[in-house]
């Protein structure tokens, strides 16, 4: 698996892992699929929409600096960091599922107003 990144008008959303440039397409542009509803679903930290849901996703791969935050990330979210942090114990099962957004995000359904980690966020 490689890490690729989600770009909205030139914009790197979110970090995720695909087998390659055809899956990592086709894991953007599903229009069912964990990535494209969360950008409907989730904001920006001020509220504003991450995706219009028109606008065109673009899959690249990730640079050096975003594949070392998403594996970073996805360290902490399955326990493998080095204090030992488990954010979602879900995610030993399959790392390959996790998301990072490289933006801070909020979830404005979410009433508890802990946006602590906003930045972390498992798609499946």
């Amino acid at each position: 698996m490689k890490t690729y990144v989600a770009e909205i008008n030139g914009e790197a959303i979110v970090a995720f892992s695909a087998e390659d440039t055809i899956d990592a397409y086709d894991i953007v542009n599903d229009a069912e699929g964990g990535v494209q509803i969360s950008l409907l679903k989730l904001a920006r930290v001020d509220g504003s929409v991450l995706w219009d849901g028109t606008s065109a996703i673009i899959a690249r791969r990730a640079t050096d600096i975003e594949h070392a935050k998403w594996l970073r990330g996805c360290e902490q979210s399955t326990g493998k960091a080095s204090d030992g942090t488990v954010i979602d114990p879900e995610m030993r099962d399959n790392p390959d599922d996790f998301c990072l957004y490289l933006i801070p995000v909020s979830d404005p359904e979410d009433d508890d107003g802990d946006d602590s980690e906003p930045h972390l966020r498992v798609v499946s």
